[in-house]
């Protein structure tokens, strides 16, 4: 959630023109982007390094690139903020630095689309 949130912000702020909608295809692109982050981080060369990003981004261009009107910085934004959330835990991990726990995530998670759609519809 906080992937795909971030993606569709930096798309909102690297679009010159005003923003009709977001989609969750953002958030998507965001999963898909901090598994290759975490990934990455887990090998040990840098080949190991750079293949699950490829592989990232060989999802972005066969799944994402799709439809006339498809939202392709939003991908591409989500992809990159994913990469980064995922590398940033692979680094905590690799360095044992201490997380937040499971349930504040989660609580987070669940909070995050509540407080979305209460903004969106209390200002109809």
């Amino acid at each position: 959630m906080l992937g795909g949130s971030l993606g569709n912000a930096l798309a909102v702020l690297l679009r010159r023109e005003p923003v009709e909608s977001i989609g969750f295809s953002t958030a998507l692109f965001a999963c898909v982007g901090a598994l290759s982050g975490l990934m990455a981080l887990r090998g040990a060369g840098r080949r190991e390094m750079l293949l699950p990003v490829a592989a990232g981004a060989g999802l972005l261009a066969m799944l994402g690139t799709e439809g006339e009107r498809t939202d392709y910085l939003a991908h591409v934004a989500g992809l990159v903020t994913g990469l980064a959330l995922g590398m940033w835990e692979g680094l905590c991990q690799k360095r044992k630095w201490p997380t937040l726990p499971q349930w504040l995530w989660a609580t987070l998670a669940i909070l995050l689309p509540v407080v979305a759609w209460r903004l969106a519809f209390s200002r109809l």
